[in-house]
């Protein structure tokens, strides 16, 4: 590896740790800020609020990494300008492309930083994080408690507020079972504030215990089980590796449920990493352009709103694969996909080679 290279590269790896530490010190404060309250409403010590904090950093990091590369690079590549720099290595006879590919090698570590983040230590450190986090009163696991009944929650997608498995329980006096009733999928319609379920099976119990079964294909019913009251009902797919999450799509599967949710969950988590080489790609794009590559803040602004609309475009593909408009695969990989092909494209055709 040539001088270039390593001077390169140490100066992106350090302006990343700037942004990462600066970042992710404003992220702290807020979020301990934030949950103080609660902590202290549920009676558990603030040392232990703080450690529920720390525990969230590599989540904060594996989510600001993407940007934090694009604009370290940019920084880098705006500062050897403003110093000349960029103008004595290329009056030497080294070439654009020559130079970009110490910052394309600082996108591949990212990548598998990102990788390893995410996989591993993200999903343990949140995991002991959701031990910590004050939960709903009446919420233990899975299990969801009201005055009269008892609802078991099998599976629950936040982002579509979608149920698969509902069982509710409910009681008379001397907690006595009165009624019970089973839907394979509830979906809640927050206009009407009412559960739509599907395959519905009710079984009541008269006072001499014989058993009435209806089964209704759809049904609509007002429950008093609300989205707000399911949060802390199962763990987030964000604190799951991908083979958690591979692992629970069979189960799903096996037992006859919809798993397009976390099918879209899953390949999303396996195209996050390459957002790294995608930004460090658009970045080396940016410098080229002649009036906006010359100024640090111009090539910032223009990193940022590349990043906001990559992350945009993969929100929505993210839902549209949620609601069964696009295959799961299609859904997480597309924004990639465009941005890779569009960036590599013009970075080669805009740089030289010689």
């Amino acid at each position: 590896m040539s001088i270039i290279h390593k001077y390169i590269i140490k100066e992106i790896i350090r302006y990343v740790a700037i942004v990462i530490i600066l970042v992710t010190s404003i992220f702290v404060l807020n979020d301990f800020l934030g949950t103080i309250n609660n902590f202290a409403n549920a009676g558990i010590p603030l040392i232990k609020g703080f450690w529920y904090v720390l525990l969230r950093v590599p989540f904060f990091i594996s989510t600001i990494l993407p940007v934090s590369t694009i604009l370290s690079v940019l920084i880098v590549y705006g500062l050897m300008q403003k110093n000349k720099e960029l103008v004595a290595i290329k009056s030497g006879g080294v070439s654009t492309m020559y130079i970009n590919l110490a910052a394309l090698f600082t996108g591949l570590i990212f990548t598998v930083f990102l990788f390893i983040v995410a996989e591993i230590i993200t999903p343990m450190t949140l995991l002991e994080a959701n031990k910590i986090r004050p939960r709903h009163k009446n919420v233990t696991y899975n299990w969801v408690k009201t005055k009269k009944s008892i609802t078991h929650v099998r599976y629950y997608e936040p982002s579509t507020k979608k149920v698969s498995g509902l069982s509710i329980y409910y009681f008379g006096e001397n907690f006595k079972l009165v009624k019970r009733i089973d839907a394979k999928v509830c979906i809640y319609d927050e206009n009407k504030d009412i559960w739509h379920m599907k395959y519905v099976i009710t079984q009541t119990i008269d006072n001499k215990g014989d058993f009435t079964e209806v089964f209704n294909e759809t049904k609509d019913m007002k429950l008093a089980l609300k989205p707000e009251s399911l949060k802390n009902v199962v763990r987030k797919n964000r604190a799951l590796s991908s083979e958690d999450l591979k692992k629970m799509i069979r189960k799903m599967e096996d037992e006859g449920y919809d798993a397009v949710g976390y099918r879209v969950d899953y390949h999303g988590k396996l195209a996050m990493p390459f957002v790294c080489i995608i930004m460090v790609i658009m970045a080396t794009l940016i410098t080229t352009l002649d009036r906006v590559g010359k100024s640090i803040p111009l090539s910032i602004l223009t990193g940022l709103i590349i990043w906001f609309l990559h992350w945009s475009l993969h929100s929505l593909f993210l839902s549209l694969g949620k609601g069964e408009v696009l295959p799961p695969v299609m859904a997480a990989w597309l924004a990639n996909f465009l941005f890779f092909s569009a960036g590599s494209y013009l970075v080669v055709k805009r740089s030289s080679w010689v």
